[in-house]
């Protein structure tokens, strides 16, 4: 069989299984329920006005970078099956453009698809309705126009234009776009080229552009950020370790293999224009997102904070497909042959990922809030009471199941977003007096921020005062249903155990019986009844 046939049909299988499994995989992740995250970030949309897209969103302390805040108010009304696989689509389509821009390879865009479909959280985070997938996009785009351009090319004004859109997809675009370009003209320094004055002109109104959007941002996340202190107050070596941890939490280990043996073709290509690029770019990003976690400024404490990463595996799964297809294009070596059966070898094991993902009962769900709906329809008509972070799931469920209305639910709380008073913030929650604090949270249950403000019950881990108002609003002598969302009964993690055994206890303090009447993933229906209050 000549070389060049065995070649293609080699790069059409890689596309055609790449291609198969991102569409079964889509499939499940466009049609997985919303979780807790998704539904207080939804319940803001539509946003009214130019204005409110650069403000903390509205509701539930939430916050996003404002092309997002439009993204999603163009969304919103449309089912979140579309929605999804809209968003999905046009953030999968943008990654496979630029990586055929820049390689103009039939192996390099099937590796993009593979990679894609093997890398376990592109699928999930690019098709949920929050931003964290146009930041994959961002980075993919960021790396490949600093692989494109020409290293002794000037500065162009389409470059500011490119360059300024990749930073508006997301936040932490804010840093990796202009280091791209920090990258291109150190480089072109190096190669004792200055630079021209139209050229420091653009780049100061990069510059310019990218301190307005800073403060954009800054201002928007804002009260997010203030309210959620414990999650974002993080910095020093610790901060910098978990920032590492938490990019290789992305991968996974069966994938592993394949990007060391994509980093190392990319380091055998070191000479090549390219290679060189990539290594100096990704050496540089590493490095300044450590020194920025080091210094409290960038404190990821999930791994969807760094989703952004996946841009970068993809890039380097590309070029080393790139480089591999070209080599045994013309060459018939032994090395050559050996080091393409390896990568194969890598991929095949990569795909365990993928395929073991398709084998779980409920794949890419995180919280299955549409089974707990449906139970709740099943049951007879009574008050319902929602236990802390629940309300979303039932707020946003009412505008998707209008028989939801024949409920009354109590146990809610306003959820207008305020600023959290300064005592009640991460680190003074801690050592604020509990019972004073707790009773003015509850006194404002109902007035803006209320929400923001229940916080500091999971900075203290003591949901005592809550769970007292909860069984107080309840009904007496007459059954009634407790909804329970983003909760396990049965988790051994100290937040969770806090959390329901409050309510358990206030429960049973107050001569209340419950029991369990549904469970599923990460949600519970308990039917309740209470005697006289005391």
């Amino acid at each position: 069989m000549p070389q060049h046939f065995s070649k293609t049909m080699a790069i059409a299988g890689v596309a055609a299984v790449g291609a198969l499994l991102l569409a079964v995989l889509s499939f499940f992740a466009v049609t997985r329920p919303l979780w807790n995250d998704e539904l207080m970030a939804m319940m803001n949309y539509p946003l009214g006005g130019l204005r409110a897209l650069f403000e903390p969103l509205p509701f539930y302390q939430q916050a996003a970078p404002p092309l997002f805040n439009l993204v999603c108010s163009l969304l919103s009304g449309l089912d979140p099956v579309w929605g999804r696989t809209i968003l999905l689509a046009a953030i999968t389509l943008g990654v496979v453009c630029e990586v055929v821009r820049t390689y103009r390879s039939a192996a390099a865009a099937a590796a993009t698809l593979l990679a894609l479909a093997i890398v376990p959280s592109f699928v999930p985070m690019a098709s949920e309705l929050k931003y964290y997938g146009l930041e994959i996009l961002g980075m993919t785009a960021a790396a490949t126009w600093l692989l494109r351009k020409d290293r002794d090319a000037p500065v162009l004004a389409r470059d500011v234009i490119f360059l300024t859109c990749v930073v508006l997809l997301g936040i932490s675009t804010m840093v990796f776009a202009p280091l791209a370009l920090a990258v291109h003209i150190i480089l072109r320094w190096r190669s004792s080229l200055r630079l021209h004055w139209r050229e420091v002109a653009l780049l100061a109104c990069f510059l310019a552009c990218l301190a307005a959007y800073y403060l954009a941002v800054r201002h928007a996340t804002s009260l997010q950020i203030g309210t959620y202190g414990q999650a974002y107050d993080q910095r020093g070596a610790r901060s910098a370790v978990l920032l590492a941890r938490l990019m290789h939490g992305n991968t996974g280990r069966f994938l592993d293999p394949l990007l060391v043996a994509a980093v190392l073709a990319t380091l055998s290509d070191w000479r090549g224009s390219r290679s060189m690029r990539l290594i100096v770019y990704s050496a540089i990003v590493g490095l300044a997102f450590s020194a920025l976690a080091f210094l409290g400024l960038y404190p990821a404490s999930a791994w969807r904070h760094v989703v952004w990463i996946d841009g970068l595996f993809v890039v380097y799964i590309a070029n080393a497909a790139h480089l591999l297809a070209a080599r045994t294009a013309f060459a018939s070596s032994g090395l050559a042959r050996a080091g393409a059966a390896a990568v194969a070898c890598c991929a095949l094991l990569a795909l365990v990922s993928p395929v073991r993902t398709l084998t779980l009962r409920h794949p890419f769900t995180f919280t299955d809030n549409d089974k707990a709906i449906l139970d709740l329809l099943d049951r007879p008509e009574r008050q319902v009471g929602l236990w802390i972070h629940s309300q979303p799931a039932i707020e946003y469920y009412k505008r998707l199941e209008p028989a939801l209305e024949r409920f009354e639910f109590f146990g809610g709380v306003n959820a207008a977003s305020a600023p959290l008073p300064a005592d009640m913030a991460y680190p003074n929650s801690l050592s604020a007096s509990y019972a004073e604090t707790s009773s003015r949270i509850e006194r404002t249950r109902n007035q803006p921020g209320a929400w923001g403000r229940l916080t500091f019950y999971s900075d203290r881990r003591d949901y005592s005062a809550p769970a007292a108002s909860f069984v107080a609003g309840a009904p007496r002598q007459t059954p009634f249903l407790i909804f329970l969302s983003f909760v396990d009964l049965e988790s051994d993690d100290p937040g969770m155990i806090a959390r329901v055994g409050g309510l358990m206890r206030a429960l049973q303090e107050n001569g209340c019986t419950s029991s369990a009447v549904s469970n599923g993933l990460k949600y519970s229906i308990l039917l309740a009844e209470c005697g006289s209050a005391k």
